[in-house]
């Protein structure tokens, strides 16, 4: 038997380059824009109290994002799980409501110094489509 490759008929032909062309022309656009979508968030725990205390430690495992409220002087200092200072995450002398993200993963817990109520929310930030 001769070795002659088959010929494709005309029509399946072109229709095999243009599934291939669409794939390589519009496949990376969609790879790199799942980049661009937003954070899905999720909710991972919540402190509040009155005055001053030490919240339980809470682990996160990638970026997340601090979400915080007061109704009075607050101020925040985050810490490691073995107590090892990170920063103070809040200054705010007259309370109010703001956040703050973070890239690390890790253990952590917050010292927390306030006059009023407060609550600080951890989110748990994981990129993707949002809910």
């Amino acid at each position: 038997m001769p070795l002659i490759p088959k010929v494709m008929p005309k029509k399946r032909k072109q229709y095999v380059v243009s599934i291939v062309g669409w794939m390589l022309l519009w496949l990376p656009i969609f790879v790199s824009a799942a980049e661009l979508l937003p954070f899905q968030e999720r909710e991972l725990v919540t402190f509040s109290g009155t005055g001053t205390k030490n919240t339980r430690p809470f682990t996160v495992k990638g970026e997340w994002e601090i979400r915080w409220e007061s109704s009075g002087l607050i101020i925040a200092s985050l810490h490691t799980k073995e107590g090892s200072l990170e920063g103070i995450v809040i200054n705010a002398p007259d309370g109010g409501k703001g956040d703050s993200y973070f890239p690390k993963a890790g253990e952590y817990y917050f010292k927390v110094n306030a006059i009023k109520d407060w609550t600080i929310t951890i989110m748990d930030l994981m990129p993707g489509n949002s809910p």
